[in-house]
């Protein structure tokens, strides 16, 4: 017959980690899938992306004037995407790694636009195409995630779960800049909104 313990003292935030693997994916999964319901506007991804670019703006000019604050909007129509370019503080390596993950923010609160950490998961998950560029004294890097909501709604276990890869990208407003980052979201595939209408529709 095995022992019971009765006095044992545990954290369940690091219990959780000792589960299996495909379980915590799934469990990751859900979590996302909760996230992308509480957006519902067409316009959520455009006010994310300005309202996450003034707050590395002001980070960065709250104590440097060495340059104007910049925040450009890119709206290319036949590549049905959206580009916002700033010339904030850009990310430090360790904050790029995990930042679209959900929950985590680094954010301080206080003055900023927001800080539950679900904006940028929204971001990232809640379509196929995203292109992220940062740079700064510290760290530079340009890639691409794709197929992140196709792997939210995928119920079949067919589509692997997305992750963000280097990649040479072309942005000339972004390139122009000495620092900053860049975000440029594709609209396309299903249950992403706002849908790109055909002729035919």
């Amino acid at each position: 017959m095995a022992s019971v313990t009765k006095n044992l003292t545990w954290d369940p935030l690091e219990a959780a980690g000792a589960v299996d693997a495909n379980v915590l994916a799934s469990a990751k999964k859900r979590e996302i899938k909760n996230i992308l319901k509480s957006y519902v506007s067409n316009y959520d991804p455009l006010s994310e992306l300005i309202q996450n670019a003034m707050d590395a703006v002001e980070k960065r000019f709250s104590s440097e004037l060495s340059e104007k604050p910049k925040i450009k909007v890119v709206v290319n129509l036949q590549e049905n995407s959206i580009e916002i370019i700033d010339n904030g503080c850009g990310f430090e390596e360790v904050e790029f790694r995990s930042f679209l993950a959900p929950s985590i923010s680094f954010k301080s609160g206080g003055e900023t636009r927001g800080n539950k950490g679900v904006g940028v998961t929204y971001i990232a998950y809640g379509f196929n195409d995203l292109t992220i560029r940062t740079k700064n004294n510290f760290f530079i890097y340009e890639g691409v995630m794709r197929r992140g909501r196709e792997w939210i709604e995928d119920q079949a276990g067919t589509v692997a779960r997305p992750i963000i890869e280097p990649a040479k990208t072309n942005s000339s407003a972004f390139d122009a800049l000495e620092q900053g980052t860049s975000f440029k979201i594709s609209f396309s595939g299903k249950h992403v909104r706002p849908r790109v209408r055909t002729h035919s529709q």
